[in-house]
């Protein structure tokens, strides 16, 4: 449910001028890894894998929010 709601209130908050785009950008990685999940076949998880993702994830999304809200 949460990832439809950012779709939906996130791309309303940057037409309102309430964010900037980067914002949007720093929730992209998520979006679109929650998407893919939906769709792609269930397999046995890498653990190693899945943890450097999720730092990678993470540096991401603090780049981009760090400028998104310096920015608003």
């Amino acid at each position: 449910m949460a990832p439809i709601l950012l779709v939906r209130e996130l791309p309303a908050l940057i037409f309102a001028g309430s964010l900037s785009l980067f914002a949007f950008t720093a929730f992209t990685p998520a979006l679109v890894r929650t998407f893919w999940g939906m769709f792609k076949p269930k397999t046995k998880v890498n653990l190693m894998r899945a943890g450097i993702l999720e730092i990678v994830y993470s540096v991401v999304f603090l780049i981009c929010s760090a400028i998104g809200f310096r920015a608003a």
